[in-house]
């Protein structure tokens, strides 16, 4: 379902954002999850405006998917700002790192796990 959608329903429902209950009720505000694989091959393929485009609704649908029920999950190998972009990174509220050889990547990981 698309976030339009989705907001409807929330308008339906007399909410801000979609919930649990509602799902209960109504099983079209069900969980999605949007998994974006390699996020940096994404833009290290596109020319500048693709990439900004891309940028954009990525950002679109991290903030907006918050309130819709919508999770977006976002891998690479290196999350730093290179790869992929601050405006990202900002929007996203966790992040891990499980294949990095740095604690440049990852310094609470590090710190924990001794290394």
């Amino acid at each position: 379902m698309e976030i339009p959608a989705r907001r409807v329903l929330v308008k339906d429902h007399g909410s801000r954002k979609l919930t649990a209950a509602m799902a209960a009720k109504d099983p079209r505000p069900r969980l999605a999850v949007l998994l974006v694989d390699e996020w940096s091959s994404y833009g290290a393929a596109a020319d500048r405006k693709v990439r900004e485009e891309m940028e954009r609704l990525l950002r679109l649908i991290v903030q907006q998917g918050r309130a819709l029920r919508i999770i977006t999950l976002a891998a690479t190998r290196k999350p730093d700002g290179n790869s992929v972009p601050y405006g990202i990174r900002d929007v996203l509220r966790q992040r891990s790192s499980w294949s990095s050889r740095s604690g440049s990547v990852c310094p609470r990981f590090w710190a924990h796990s001794g290394q």
